[in-house]
């Protein structure tokens, strides 16, 4: 005799006046966990998150990244890089200064997210830091891409920050084996130099 109660594999669940836990209940939910004291338990719910997605799990990353450990601020920058809101470009560009070791991930959020505000940090001089090259040519990359879209001054930011991270890194073996570096950057820098217009 089977139990008519218990779930069946493959089959719907016969508690149908079950609660579901999704969206903004799962959000709140996670965000009670992000206040405990066990690092790999907020790293998880920072992964949950991600995976929710939404402006809601937005707001808690963006909260997260005042974070303690560098660890769960890692991951909630990939995640709200994966996220791509343009809400979290202003987060991103404040922790810039703070998180150096962090930039590399927070470069590839900016290219992810796509938002030109992100200009300003991307042209600014990198601090001495582990794999500083890495991080330079990923700024010249995602330079060369939000300078397309971006309004007339930001533009112009792109181009100084392009000619600052060229100048310091040439000499660099990444930047050296960068295939067709020297054309792509004469190119943007001539669009951004004649004040081409938006595409």
């Amino acid at each position: 005799m089977t139990d008519e109660r218990a779930p069946q594999i493959g089959g719907p669940d016969p508690d149908d006046n079950a609660p579901a836990l999704g969206g903004a209940a799962a959000v709140a939910h996670i965000a009670l966990t992000m206040n405990g004291a066990d690092e790999l338990v907020r790293k998880t719910a920072v992964q949950r998150l991600e995976a929710i997605g939404g402006e809601q799990a937005v707001d808690v990353l963006i909260e997260a990244l005042a974070d303690e450990s560098e660890l769960v601020v890692m991951h909630t920058i990939i995640a709200l890089g994966m996220l791509g809101s343009e809400r979290a470009t202003p987060a991103l560009a404040a922790k810039w200064e703070s998180l150096t070791l962090l930039n590399y991930r927070m470069a590839v959020a900016f290219d992810r997210i796509g938002d030109p505000r992100a200009i300003d940090v991307l042209a600014e001089p990198l601090k001495p830091q582990p794999g500083e090259s890495y991080t330079a040519a990923l700024c010249i990359a995602v330079l060369l891409k939000l300078a397309r879209t971006a309004p007339a001054a930001l533009r112009e930011r792109a181009l100084t920050g392009l000619v600052r991270h060229t100048a310091r890194y040439a000499h660099t073996q990444l930047l050296l084996l960068w295939p067709g570096r020297e054309a792509a950057i004469a190119h943007a820098a001539g669009l951004l130099a004649a004040g081409h217009p938006r595409s």
